[in-house]
This record gives C-alpha cells, sequence and structure tokens, in this order.
C-alpha cells in the first residue's frame, strides 16, 4: 500500500515545493530583480535550508534548487522541474523502501556528486529533448 500511496502523495509534495519555491517566490523576487540569477540563488539557498540535512546535504539541496531554478526559468514553466523533482524523490524512497540503502539526514561527499550528477544530467536531457520536441514552445492563442 505505501508503494501505490507513495506515488500519489511524493509527486504531490514536490509539485507543491515547486510551485512554492520556483513559482511564487522565484517568480516574486523576479520581479523585484533584474537578474533572473539574484532570485534563482535566493529561491535555492531557502529551499536547501527548509530541508533538515547535515552541510553536504543542505549543499547538495542547494545545488538542485539552483537547477530547477534554471531549469523553471528556461522552460518557462513548473513541469519539467517538477517532474524530475518528483522522479528524484520517488527514486530515493524506492531505493530505501527495497532495501536498497537507508534513511539519513547526513549525506557523504560522494551523495552530493552522485546527487549533482543525476540532477545536471535529468535537467540536461529533459531540457534538450524538450526544446527538441517544441515542449516549452508557447502556444499563440486562435
Amino acid at each position: 500500500m505505501a508503494m501505490i500511496l507513495s506515488l500519489i502523495l511524493i509527486p504531490a509534495q514536490c509539485i507543491a515545493e515547486e510551485h512554492v519555491f520556483r513559482g511564487f517566490l522565484m517568480q516574486t523576487l523576479g520581479s523585484w530583480f533584474k537578474n533572473p540569477f539574484v532570485a534563482i540563488i535566493i529561491q535555492s539557498v531557502i529551499f536547501a535550508y527548509v530541508h533538515s540535512y547535515n552541510d553536504i546535504g543542505v549543499i547538495s539541496i542547494g545545488i538542485s534548487g539552483v537547477i530547477f531554478g534554471l531549469l523553471s526559468w528556461r522552460t518557462n514553466g513548473l513541469e519539467a522541474a517538477s517532474a524530475i523533482h518528483s522522479i528524484n524523490n520517488l527514486m530515493a524512497f524506492y531505493i530505501v523502501a527495497l532495501g536498497l540503502s537507508s534513511i539519513s539526514s547526513t549525506l557523504s561527499f560522494m551523495d552530493l556528486v552522485v546527487d549533482v550528477l543525476i540532477t545536471s544530467i535529468s535537467a540536461i536531457a529533459v531540457y534538450y529533448i524538450g526544446n527538441k520536441k517544441g515542449w516549452f514552445d508557447e502556444e499563440t492563442p486562435s
């Protein structure tokens, strides 16, 4: 039952975080500053500090926040970042649920490297494929 429930709750939680941090917070900050990178950095710092991890974990989450922020900015939406965020958290849940790892708020340097690589490669792949397929093109009203 937990496995099925996780397919609903984890994406819902990730989408909610994307709306709060990349939607509301990043867009509000972006309207205050001319440079979008200021908004991306500020929201990622706040995103990192609302997660209870050790220092390396906070850095890892902060980098993910930057990647999600850049992706949201470049795609003009929250969908791509929400999808990657959801898949990342679902993978972490299932790795623990299957007994392949244990739950910990203490990340190692290797965890940081792996997380940044996976998140970066996922974001680059989604952005590249999305551009090729026209996923991020704005539709003109008829």
